[in-house]
């Protein structure tokens, strides 16, 4: 199963986005996250031991009785993995 958690990073909450930028390759742009971007953005930075992405969904979602949608989970992975390419978050693989 993967794991995403934050990697060494900044970010600044400005009301209607945050703005992220890593901390090991600080001359990247930063990464602006709106919208439903910015929603998954503050579920996921209170996971300091790193999450999955369905796990991230049920924390998006809220009560939810069953799964979530595939389509949901590979939404919110797709998001993850961009923070992964701006080198806001890493990847763990866990058996």
């Amino acid at each position: 199963m993967t794991r995403w958690r934050l990697a060494p990073c900044a970010w600044t909450d400005e009301g209607d986005s945050v703005i992220a930028v890593s901390l090991r390759a600080p001359l990247q742009n930063p990464l602006r996250l709106e919208g439903t971007a910015m929603i998954c953005w503050a579920a996921f930075a209170q996971f300091e031991e790193g999450v999955g992405a369905t796990d991230l969904a049920r924390t998006i979602l809220g009560d939810w009785d069953s799964e979530p949608p595939a389509e949901i989970v590979r939404g919110i992975a797709e998001f993850l993995d961009r923070l992964v390419d701006a080198g806001i978050a890493v990847t763990e693989t866990q058996n």
